[in-house]
């Protein structure tokens, strides 16, 4: 049987898991939309560091 504070450990990984795909997903799409427009590649790391820090 497993553990209640293991099961719960288990959740909190997949939720947080999640969460971070979702975010990986979301940044890809932008980064290829802007090399779709030609922009400088120094331009899809504009504002990295603000997003991360939400």
């Amino acid at each position: 049987m497993l553990d209640p504070g293991a099961a719960a450990l288990l959740v909190g990984g997949a939720g947080v898991a999640d969460t971070v795909v979702v975010s990986v997903l979301e940044r890809r799409q932008e980064i290829d939309l802007r090399r779709s427009l030609n922009s400088a590649p120094a331009a899809s790391w504009t504002g990295r560091g603000a997003r991360s820090t939400r």
